[in-house]
């Protein structure tokens, strides 16, 4: 008579300290997500009203990690959308999209210049900087971006700018993009940032 397997055989045995492996190396690469993310924080943020339309003014403070600050230094380009959205906040109900843009900035070291370069790729202009420092803040910083016609709105309503930026893989080199995808790395690590619309 056969007689049926249980966990202290040392097939049973082996299963489980593979399915334990494998637990413990999920648990690790989530671990890992969390701590080697770029971070970003957005400041002065702030709308003022021209004419007819209103205009956004912001701050996106960017924290590359080292992965990211190392593909930099070898002359990868770096290309950051950043996603922004005006929503109509509703106290019962899902707050209502009312508009979204997008902005899209690249940054790469020329080491023959020895400068950092940075394209508004939308506008089509381009500046250099001397330090890496002062590239990544151009990066990160929005001046008159037109945002919505003030007709579009109500002044009785209350309204909420969000912020969420993404690296665009598909525009790294070729070798790079599978572990990119893969990789938290090359993720934005928290929740998008609101702020309200100043009317």
């Amino acid at each position: 008579m056969n007689t049926p397997q249980t966990s202290n055989s040392p097939d049973g045995a082996f299963r489980l300290t593979w399915k334990l492996v494998i637990l413990l190396g999920l648990l690790g690469m989530a671990v890992a997500a969390k701590a080697s993310a770029t971070e970003f924080t957005v400041a002065d943020v702030s709308t003022e009203l021209k004419g007819q339309r209103y205009y956004l003014n912001a701050d996106v403070i960017y924290e590359f990690n080292e992965e990211v600050l190392e593909a930099m230094r070898n002359g990868v380009p770096l290309g950051i959308r950043l996603a922004i959205s005006l929503k109509r906040v509703r106290d019962y109900l899902w707050n209502e999209s009312v508009i979204q843009i997008s902005q899209y900035h690249e940054i790469h070291y020329n080491a023959l210049t020895e400068q950092y370069i940075v394209k508004d790729v939308l506008a089509g202009t381009q500046q250099s900087y001397i330090s890496r420092a002062a590239a990544i803040t151009a990066v990160g910083r929005f001046q008159n971006i037109p945002l919505i016609e003030s007709g579009k709105i109500s002044a009785s309503e209350k309204y909420q700018i969000s912020f969420q930026p993404a690296f665009d893989i598909e525009s790294l080199p070729a070798p790079l993009r599978p572990w990119a995808w893969l990789s938290s790395d090359w993720k934005f690590s928290g929740e998008r940032q609101q702020w309200p619309l100043q009317k």
